[in-house]
């Protein structure tokens, strides 16, 4: 429960010049950031981990997030897009509910029933829960 202070702990270590993961020191701040709750710092720090390694699955989830609670949805879907091209079969029951979500605010009918129909089948148990936010 102390998230100000484990992402100070983060920067620390990417200020470090000998820690070679700064990306994931950098999304593990933004974690931090969206508990605190901070989404502009969040969001930078997500895009700092994306620069130093753009394959960062959780960083594009994340930023999708922040984007759509920022009213910005094809700037969500767009990093949502990034975040399903790595995840692709593991992507998780949120991020496939806010690409459903995502195309029904930008009315993307047939692009929200191929959501639904995944969520249906790969979370059967939770098929109920959709909703168009």
């Amino acid at each position: 429960g102390q998230y100000q202070e484990a992402e100070n702990y983060f920067l620390r270590a990417v200020a470090e010049p000998s820690y070679i993961n700064t990306a994931a020191a950098y999304e593990n701040a933004g974690l931090c950031a969206t508990l605190i709750p901070n989404w502009q710092k969040a969001g930078y720090y997500f895009e700092q981990a994306l620069a130093k390694d753009p394959n960062r699955a959780n960083s594009l989830y994340e930023l999708s997030r922040i984007k759509a609670r920022q009213h910005h949805p094809l700037q969500a879907q767009r990093y949502l897009n990034r975040y399903f091209n790595l995840a692709g079969s593991r992507a998780s029951k949120a991020a496939l509910q806010l690409a459903y979500k995502l195309a029904h605010q930008l009315h993307q009918k047939q692009k929200a029933q191929e959501y639904a129909k995944l969520l249906k089948q790969r979370f059967p148990q939770h098929s109920s829960t959709l909703k168009r936010g």
